[in-house]
């Protein structure tokens, strides 16, 4: 399936946490206990993502990956951090890249993703 690859629009900030939210649960639900996607948790990434798109920084990058319209994916990269004052391993670092379901992403022939290592490289 072609999906379209582009930057997110404050107003893309609930279907981005739907992914996130959806993504999670896919990958994580046999780890987490029964009730930690809680109405509270999902309010939760609704909250960061509209705080993310709507306090742009210049040192991170966002994507989107749409089909028919539909947000069904995300890449979210940004500056490393050390631990405990630690100098970061790496000058960039990805947050997260996201998909719902089981589709393949593609844009112009190539993978979603390689907006991510392009970005990092």
């Amino acid at each position: 399936m072609r999906a379209t690859i582009r930057p997110p629009r404050p107003t893309d900030a609930s279907a981005i946490a739907d992914v996130h939210v959806a993504a999670w649960r896919e990958t994580y639900s046999h780890l987490l206990p029964a009730d930690f996607f809680s109405p509270e948790y999902i309010a939760g990434r609704q909250r960061l993502w509209k705080h993310v798109l709507a306090e742009r920084r210049d040192d991170m990058a966002i994507r989107v990956a749409e089909i028919d319209g539909d947000i069904i994916g995300f890449a979210w990269l940004g500056p490393s951090e050390g631990h405990d004052a630690e100098a970061p391993p790496r000058d960039r670092l990805l947050y997260g890249a996201r998909r719902r379901g089981p589709r393949s992403i593609t844009s112009g022939g190539g993978s979603f993703w390689y907006f991510s290592v392009r970005r990092l490289s």
